[in-house]
């Protein structure tokens, strides 16, 4: 072999050192394979022929591992050559490349939207741009109002079908209470921006999270959870009772400052029910320790009700020995029972003392006095068609008791120039919804005019008295007097005197019974007129009435 040759053989192996060992050993541990059959290119000799080596195998008695197969990439197996006297021509290898795998990732958790709706409209859900408070510092049990800035940059509010669509959700969070509003801030076809305002929230004193869910009514999108820090609260810590030594002896806590109402007023006068009022009232701090963080609240109970305001006040301090005025605008309910009733006004404060901060809360009662409205009718009385000097008269007056309490106590009084047995009747108490009539029985002795005067008197349900009066002139006429012979029959019937509906009935009775008599002697004096023969002592009872059915039947057979 010449010497050019020899040096082109060293030259191809030293190109090809280097990048075997990087493959050989590019996956650890991975079996050899049977190298492929390496032919070196053809290089010109000085008598023009080409000389080739025979293929030598690598490890000729391991078996072949199977390839491999799906996502796992093909192994290249290394080539290895032992030099050789002639050039062994190399064929380059054949290798797939790779193949790779997307990452996955998990969607972020969201509601789904209505069922039914628009198409989504929004690929990116809102995201919070800031949040607005109304106090620097929240504490347990205080108010708080937050506003919340969102946007939602895939969107607009037009495409969402305007702001009545958007759908604000409170979740679990560390406010209780409130109410939700909210103003859009962005125009129609701008990336939709709105505030979400949370309204009176009361902190519980337990995390600072404040959680809602966003969506919209009319379209497909998920409904988001949106949740803030709101880093102005502080948590609630309960403190624990500590007691100091010190010079020998213990030195306790200071005592609990109490907040009590030093005076109210509510007008002077009883509340009609129904009626509005303005109640004023003052709070003092009995205490040695100022009271911070106060919430008064009013109760009107089942008498009262708040007329356009809140029950409720805030107080951030009120000093040792200092006091706080407030006015409260109530009315009393219709159905209001008449008597002292009762108010309640709770209050709900922290003090410090040294180095620890408390709770206390207090309970106060205000009496105000109610009223039912008097509504108690007597109706003008009804007067007869004529009035007769020596017989009796009756006068009636209807009443009603239209209020909602109890006419206690009810008199009638019949004033004037006329005999009566009862002139001054009691008739007790009338409850409500009561009717009926109160009636006088009188007899005028005198003809001509006569002045009588009726009073009614009761007491309302505040014990006040009233006293209703009807004058009347009556025009008080003779008795008649009843003409003929037949009067001698007429029993004269007593004037006056106690027993008046006996001896009215006793009246009547006889007036029927002579009114009788008489018909019966005309025509007995009729037939004996017609039968000269018969005789009065002839004719008795059963007689008469066979006569009175065949009366008409005698008189036409006597006709000539």
């Amino acid at each position: 072999m010449s010497g050019k040759k020899f040096v082109c053989i060293c030259l191809i192996l030293c190109l090809l050192l280097p990048v075997l060992p990087a493959q050989v050993f590019a996956e650890e541990g991975a079996p050899a394979e049977p190298s492929a059959v390496v032919t070196a290119e053809s290089i010109p000799g000085t008598d023009g022929a080409v000389e080739t080596a025979a293929p030598e195998t690598t490890q000729p008695d391991r078996p072949t591992e199977p390839p491999k197969t799906q996502t796992e990439p093909v192994q290249t197996t290394p080539v290895v050559t032992t030099p050789a006297t002639t050039p062994v021509p190399t064929t380059p290898p054949q290798t797939t490349p790779p193949q790779t795998t997307p990452p996955q990732t998990t969607p972020p958790q969201t509601t789904p939207g209505p069922e039914g709706g628009q198409e989504p409209v929004a690929g990116n859900p809102p995201v919070l741009t800031g949040y607005r408070v109304s106090t620097s510092e929240i504490k347990k049990d205080g108010k708080v109002t937050i506003t919340v800035s969102v946007k939602h940059p895939d969107a607009t509010l037009r495409q969402i079908g305007g702001k009545e669509n958007l759908d604000i959700t409170r979740l679990v969070d560390s406010f209780s209470g409130g109410t939700v509003s909210v103003d859009v801030t962005s125009k129609e076809t701008e990336m939709l921006t709105y505030d979400v305002t949370f309204t009176d929230l009361v902190y519980t004193g337990v995390g600072k999270s404040l959680r809602f869910l966003a969506g919209y009514k009319q379209t497909r999108d998920p409904f988001n959870t949106l949740e803030i820090t709101v880093v102005e609260a502080v948590e609630y810590v309960p403190p624990e009772p500590t007691i100091s030594y010190g010079g020998g002896g213990v030195q306790m806590d200071s005592s609990v400052p109490n907040l009590v109402v030093s005076g109210y007023n509510y007008g002077g006068n009883p509340v009609p029910a129904g009626g509005k009022f303005s109640l004023a009232f003052t709070l003092l701090n009995t205490g040695k320790l100022a009271v911070e963080n106060i919430v008064v609240t009013v109760d009107g109970g089942d008498n009262f009700t708040i007329d356009g305001s809140s029950n409720t006040f805030f107080y951030n301090k009120i000093a040792s020995n200092k006091q706080e005025e407030q006015t409260v605008n109530m009315q009393a309910v219709t159905g209001a029972k008449t008597g002292a009733q009762t108010i309640g006004i709770t209050c709900k404060y922290e003090y410090v003392d040294g180095s620890r901060r408390g709770t206390a809360n207090g309970e106060i009662r205000l009496s105000i006095p109610v009223i039912q409205p008097d509504r108690f009718q007597v109706n003008q009385p009804t007067l007869p068609e004529a009035v007769y000097a020596g017989e009796e008269t009756m006068i009636s007056l209807s009443y009603v008791n239209k209020g909602k309490a109890d006419v206690s106590n009810v008199e009638a009084e019949l004033d004037g120039e006329v005999d009566s047995a009862a002139k001054v009747q009691y008739l007790g108490n009338f409850e409500p919804g009561k009717s009926g009539s109160i009636g006088f029985v009188f007899t005028p002795q005198t003809a001509g005019k006569t002045d009588i005067t009726l009073k009614i008197q009761y007491e309302d349900a505040g014990q006040e008295i009233h006293t209703l009066t009807f004058p009347l002139s009556l025009d008080v006429q003779d008795s008649p007097v009843m003409e003929g012979d037949d009067m001698d029959y007429l029993a004269e019937e007593p004037k006056s005197g106690p027993g008046v509906w006996p001896f009215a009935a006793a009246g009547a009775v006889l007036l029927t019974g002579a009114i009788v008599f008489l018909l019966l002697r005309r025509r007995k004096a009729r037939k004996a007129q017609l039968n000269p023969e018969e005789t009065w002592e002839e004719w008795d009872l059963p007689q008469n009435q066979e006569y009175l059915g065949t009366e008409h039947q005698d008189e036409e057979e006597t006709t000539p």
